[in-house]
């Protein structure tokens, strides 16, 4: 089977593609390892079908396996219907998230951007319905915004080989149990919001 061509820029032309190459449909869109690097029209998404005035009826989004730096401003805001956001394997800062109309996804529930370029969390993004977040091999040295984002539902964490000296918090004891590293020191902090949490994977004091 021959690779599909690259989409450098994900735009309405883009997402008709996808829509016609048959992995695709209005419900979970496929760009696994396309090349893209500009995401930046919030109307891309108006070619998905949907019922009139009905909002975008994108469950799942793959972006993984890319080359975004930055994500365009409100390019996001549409998915309101979003569940799964899949941005692992590309070049994003915090500061190329924010504006990107990541916290208008109030429905999302798993946010995936391990293997990135994260020096820190991006503000502003309140996320109340997310259950699962990976952040592993970032460049992460504070957990501050964590509590921000409201994801007090949070059940899987993972934070692996990030720049992170100290943890500082309680663990729940079902996630003490999914540590690894050295202990963690510290009393009660930003992971008491997270009593919910079944999963915690960290290493302090990696990259």
């Amino acid at each position: 089977m021959e690779p599909h061509p690259p989409i450098p820029v994900l735009d309405r032309a883009a997402v008709s593609r996808l829509l016609a190459e048959g992995e695709s449909s209005e419900h979970a869109l496929v760009v696994h390892n396309r090349r893209v690097h500009t995401l930046c029209d919030p109307t891309a998404w108006s070619v998905l079908p949907r019922a009139n005035n009905a909002p975008v009826p994108l469950r799942s989004l793959d972006l993984s396996f890319n080359n975004l730096a930055q994500i365009g401003s409100l390019a996001l805001a549409p998915l309101v219907e979003l569940r799964e956001l899949r941005l692992y394997s590309n070049k994003l800062t915090a500061e190329g998230l924010e504006g990107s109309g990541l916290e208008k996804l109030g429905k999302l529930e798993r946010l995936e951007l391990h293997d990135n370029r994260l020096a820190r969390l991006p503000l502003g993004c309140h996320l109340p319905k997310l259950r699962s977040l990976r952040l592993e091999r970032n460049r992460l040295e504070s957990l501050a915004a964590l509590a921000s984002m409201r994801c007090t539902g949070l059940t899987h964490l993972f934070l692996d080989a990030n720049r992170l000296s100290s943890l500082v918090g309680k663990a729940p004891k079902e996630a003490d149990r999914a540590k690894k590293g050295p202990p963690l020191q510290g009393g009660a902090a930003w992971l008491a919001s997270f009593s919910h949490l079944e999963v915690l994977r960290v290493t302090v004091g990696s990259e």
